[in-house]
């Protein structure tokens, strides 16, 4: 009956340690990690547990690579800025590597010679239910090639990644839409 109830204390704790650090990594990485600029691209997405987001693309999405790299072969990214000061990818890594400049990577695909194009492990920018539709549309607007006005912040510690806040012509998502309402005839998404 003891060994019982230990087992089912002890699992219990489990079930709630796993989340609790989940949760911590992530915070941490968004407090103290390095912060890092990603320009967007453009993707009215919804998910059912976790409610209206903005679809994310990258322009940062294509790395060095030496020979053919297999879809879905996990890679650490080594992040470097560009002259304007957004994340672009100096190289990739099959071996495990450590820094607040490194993040886990998914192999898309490979031209089997000196390029390998990856999926970032964030790809949503969450915001409230009433907000979303708009941000989408304003995202989208403000993500066309050669007039490129979206980008994110990206903390990056110990490679973890969390997306801190999606910029739209400099300004945070948030701001931007409220210091420019919708026209008035302008029906809502």
């Amino acid at each position: 009956m003891k060994l019982r109830f230990l087992l089912s204390l002890l699992l219990a704790g489990v079930q709630l340690g796993v989340p609790a650090y989940m949760i911590y990594v992530q915070e941490t990485a968004l407090r103290i990690g390095r912060v890092f600029k990603f320009l967007t691209a453009p993707v009215d997405p919804y998910d059912a547990f976790r409610g209206r987001y903005v679809a994310l693309s990258f322009d940062a999405h294509t790395a060095p690579a030496s020979g053919e790299i297999d879809r879905g072969t996990k890679l650490w990214a080594v992040l470097t800025e560009d002259a304007q000061g957004f994340a672009k990818i100096d190289h990739v890594s099959r071996e495990k590597i450590s820094g607040n400049n490194v993040v886990p990577v998914t192999a898309d695909w490979s031209n089997g010679t000196d390029a390998v194009n990856v999926s970032w492990p964030f790809d949503r920018y969450y915001l409230e239910e009433s907000a979303a539709p708009r941000a989408e549309t304003v995202y989208r607007e403000n993500s066309r090639r050669g007039e490129q006005k979206a980008y994110v912040t990206v903390r990056v510690h110990r490679g973890t990644a969390a997306i801190q806040e999606l910029f739209i012509d400099g300004k945070p998502i948030r701001d931007y839409l409220r210091e420019n309402p919708p026209a008035p005839d302008t029906p809502s998404p």
